[in-house]
């Protein structure tokens, strides 16, 4: 069985704690795959492909971790290929 936290949450939501690094760890620790939203990278919020995937469609903000093609078309639901 795998076992699955979303933001690090194990027994339920705590949003003073999803996705921080040492919520996410204790998860990791405990033998969960941790799936995460976003990271933080020179003060900026980055928002990671599986969030955007999971949103459903482009923001049109140019993210680094855009999965739409083409990129950076907001509204845009069509996913990249791989």
């Amino acid at each position: 069985m795998i076992l699955i936290s979303h933001r690090g949450n194990i027994n339920g939501k705590l949003s003073n704690k999803e996705n921080a690094p040492y919520y996410v760890n204790e998860a990791l620790e405990l033998g969960y795959n941790v799936e995460i939203d976003f990271y933080w990278d020179n003060g900026n919020m980055v928002m990671t492909e599986e969030y955007h995937k999971r949103r459903g469609s482009c923001c049109g903000n140019r993210c680094k971790h855009c999965p739409f093609s083409p990129k950076y078309i907001k509204m845009n639901k069509q996913l990249k290929e791989y």
